[in-house]
């Protein structure tokens, strides 16, 4: 089955081989044998969101990735893989609306079921590269999970990890610029709240 140009294709049951060409759009939670998306062609699992399976995988278009919670083909897309990914495309990931991610929280949206590596990275994502998605900062590898799963891991959102590495310097100057990021804050209408440090006080 090819999907061309202009047209969005759902597949929900079990489909032989599926060629996405450039301008195709391939979405459901059906299985495919192998998938090959194309330059400008786009997989993107699921019914928003939800899961795709194939057999192998060649992705030189792009994969669109939605967030909205933690639980893989419920609340984020996951493409299940059972033999061969070559990753030559792009990643993009979108948050669900009022999805706040935490950091540490992981997404697996390749799930390598296979005993091989997967060959490639996605354009621009090398291992340990991080990608932005609304505000939010993710880090993504090609060896998590079971150790060949493409995983993303959310760390800090941008604003929090500037005031959180100015408060672990006692440079003088860290704690001027930190003042002004919090004068900014406020007037901007964000309450920030900075933890006490322990131990005794120092005497004056």
């Amino acid at each position: 089955m090819t999907v061309n140009k202009d047209q969005h294709i759902t597949v929900d049951g079990t489909v032989g081989d599926v060629h996405v060409a450039t301008g195709g759009t391939l979405l459901g939670v059906g299985k495919v044998k192998n998938l090959i998306v194309d330059t400008g062609g786009i997989v993107a699992p699921g019914h928003s969101p939800g899961c795709l399976t194939a057999d192998n995988l060649s992705l030189s278009g792009t994969y669109q990735a939605q967030l909205e919670g933690t639980e893989p083909c419920h609340s984020y897309d996951q493409i299940t893989v059972t033999g061969a990914i070559i990753l030559k495309g792009k990643l993009e990931v979108s948050l669900g609306k009022g999805f706040k991610p935490m950091a540490g929280q992981r997404y697996t949206l390749i799930n390598n079921t296979g005993t091989q590596s997967i060959k490639g990275t996605f354009t621009g994502l090398a291992e340990g590269a991080t990608i932005k998605a609304d505000g939010y900062t993710f880090q993504i590898t090609y060896k998590g999970g079971t150790g060949n799963d493409a995983v993303l891991t959310a760390r800090l959102a941008a604003d929090t990890a500037s005031v959180s590495s100015l408060q672990k310097s006692d440079n003088p100057l860290s704690y001027i610029a930190l003042a002004i990021l919090l004068l900014a804050a406020a007037a901007a209408g964000v309450v920030v709240v900075r933890k006490r440090r322990s131990g005794p006080r120092r005497k004056a």
